[in-house]
């Protein structure tokens, strides 16, 4: 027995509680079992109700799996722990505290333990897996929600600690993410590192000048540093050394920028010349995008091709087949993804603005689901995965749940759990 399964039981009642009794003999009566404390601070459960013989408590309840364990716990002098009415254990080996003590070992079923070991030392990656078809659709439709809810919450964190770097600047802060997002797993944090060396402000100044523009994106990356075969690299170099001075630019190491294994089109060069084109063809980039929540008008901020000589380049000085670099329909999905919907779904918490924060989850709906090995994985077991709401809740489970065991906190281990009682 573990200590979070115990927890589990007792926060959903799933023993027997027929002629309830405490250790010492006395009529006990659970009116309300508490409510659940998550934090690791103070007891298990809190502002419970119990009764015992005649007399009314109100309090908190600690559970252990041995009654000894509050004290090789330390609870005896922790303050935290005096307004605790009972102790409820799986075993009693009679060393507990002087207060009303429950045993619940010869309450629970042994098939509950079973069930939870097995999913427990499950070599799936779906632990499960093998259970998962006993699971109704309203209750994926409800755990869905709350997981997407909840990667949302996640994804948003980052963003939420560097507008408070920013003074809540929503534009320098949305322009590089979107510019980590442009960069992909491999350049994220590249392109990142140039948006924060190149603020969006000192950029916007060039607005009506797109070799300017480039010349200061492509000059704070690193690629103008040497000198080049090319007359457009040697138009950005000479820009760049001029507006390198006046804005006082340090470039990053151009060995920062990976290429190995990448397709041609998303190398870094490709990547900065559409996010430069998308900056350009923008009035407003965030507020443009804020409140816009169709996906086709969205992809159309989106629809520029990368400067002419990209057309016959991947990387400077080295010519290729002539073909237009578009930002394609996947790459716009994931920067809505990954970007767009979380700084919608965060600007409507903050502002309160429960519309903002309905549509930015509506708008995962209307997107084409990922085509991920676990959401193979996921479809496989016959779990429905429509769109990209689905898709992103699924993938979440997988990494936060299912890896980590955490099947007594799932929607899905717990109906699983509670049906074998």
């Amino acid at each position: 027995m573990k200590e979070d399964l115990l927890q589990f039981i007792w926060r959903y009642q799933l023993y027997n509680r027929n002629a309830l009794a405490t250790a010492s003999g006395e009529e006990l009566q659970i009116i309300h079992p508490g409510n659940w404390n998550k934090t690791d601070a103070g007891p298990d459960f809190e502002n419970a109700r119990i009764k015992i013989g005649r007399t009314e408590w109100a309090g908190h309840i600690e559970l252990h799996v041995n009654s000894s364990d509050w004290q090789r716990h330390g609870h005896q002098g922790d303050r935290a722990y005096r307004n605790v009415i009972l102790h409820v254990v799986f075993n009693d080996d009679g060393n507990g505290p002087p207060i009303p003590t429950l045993e619940l070992q010869p309450r629970i079923k042994h098939l509950l333990i079973q069930n939870y070991e097995d999913l427990r030392q499950s070599l799936r990656d779906i632990p499960c897996a093998a259970q998962i078809d006993q699971i109704n659709a309203l209750t994926w439709v409800n755990w869905k929600s709350r997981l997407l809810a909840e990667r949302l919450e996640v994804k948003t964190e980052r963003i939420r600690a560097r507008l408070i770097d920013t003074n809540y600047n929503w534009n320098q802060v949305f322009y590089e993410f979107l510019g980590y997002n442009f960069g992909l797993s491999k350049n994220g944090e590249a392109f990142l590192e140039i948006t924060r060396r190149l603020p969006l402000n000192t950029l916007l100044k060039h607005k009506n000048n797109i070799l300017q523009m480039e010349a200061l994106l492509f000059g704070t990356a690193g690629f103008l540093e040497k000198k080049h075969s090319d007359t457009y690299p040697k138009l950005l170099r000479k820009e760049f050394l001029f507006l390198r001075k006046k804005y006082k630019l340090a470039p990053i190491s151009p060995v920062l920028w990976r290429f190995a294994t990448m397709r041609p089109a998303a190398f870094p060069t490709i990547r900065l010349a559409q996010f430069v084109q998308v900056l350009f063809q923008s009035e407003s980039l965030f507020g443009d995008l804020l409140y816009i929540h169709d996906v086709t008008a969205i992809k159309e901020r989106f629809a520029y091709p990368a400067s002419e000589y990209w057309d016959t380049h991947y990387t400077f000085d080295n010519e290729k087949s002539n073909r237009p670099k578009r930002i394609g329909a996947t790459t716009v999905e994931n920067i809505l993804i990954n970007t767009i919907i979380p700084f919608k779904f965060l600007y409507g918490q903050r502002k309160q603005d429960q519309n903002l924060i309905q549509k930015s989850l509506q708008l995962l709906e209307t997107i084409r689901p990922e085509k991920k090995s676990i959401t193979k994985r996921w479809q496989a077991l016959g779990i429905s995965i429509e769109h990209a709401f689905d898709s992103q809740a699924l993938i979440y489970l997988r990494k936060q749940y299912c890896a980590q065991f955490r099947c007594l906190h799932c929607q899905v281990g717990v109906q699983l759990l509670k049906q074998t009682t």
